[in-house]
């Protein structure tokens, strides 16, 4: 079984997924587990609703929810 990340580093990774530079939340968003994956989607979800939103971040969480869903 894959290792998941202790609470401490998935809270940094969460933080680390809001990064603006696409290379950091690229790496952050392909470490989490897919439950804080699909957490991090709904909070992009509702930073669009608010016009704060990525929509390039919102669509690389979508095709990589897909992709693990897939597999």
């Amino acid at each position: 079984m894959k290792n998941l990340p202790r609470s401490r580093d998935l809270e940094i990774l969460k933080r680390l997924a809001r990064d603006p530079d696409p290379k950091v939340w690229e790496a952050a968003l392909e470490r989490l587990p897919k439950e804080a994956l699909e957490e991090v989607y709904q909070q992009e979800m509702f930073a669009q609703f608010a016009g704060e939103g990525n929509w390039e971040r919102l669509e690389y969480i979508e095709e990589f929810l897909d992709s693990r869903d897939s597999s």
